[in-house]
């Protein structure tokens, strides 16, 4: 299994991403989704650690990605009592834009790093 971490909103908060080798079936009867999962684990919605994503490792794809940080995004948004209307949509747009661009630099560390072993 392998973990990096992830930091938003100007790293006041992270999330941790798991990649675990199993095949999907053995993920699934984890009951944590045939691919990936997210959970939240925040104490305090603004700031340290904000929840974990789990993914099959043989299995990303960036719509799978997607999928647990859109999870992420929106437990942020409840957890922070933060309503989405027409005056904060940009903001909404740009908060999955930063949460997906520091992902995958993130993944990318990852991998070169995994790779060099």
């Amino acid at each position: 299994m392998g973990s990096f971490r992830v930091f938003f909103r100007r790293k006041r908060q992270f999330y941790d991403v798991h990649l675990w080798n199993v095949h999907p079936t053995t993920f699934s009867n984890w009951r944590g989704g045939r691919w990936g999962y997210f959970i939240a684990t925040w104490k305090n919605p603004k700031r340290d650690k904000f929840g974990e994503i789990h993914l099959v490792e043989s299995r990303i794809r960036v719509d799978t990605v997607l999928h647990e940080l859109d999870h992420l995004r929106l437990e942020w948004l409840f957890a922070n009592r933060v309503g989405l209307g027409i005056r904060n949509e940009e903001w909404f747009c740009k908060f999955g834009d930063e949460l997906i661009r520091n992902f995958y630099r993130e993944y990318d560390k990852h991998q070169k790093r995994t790779n060099r072993l």
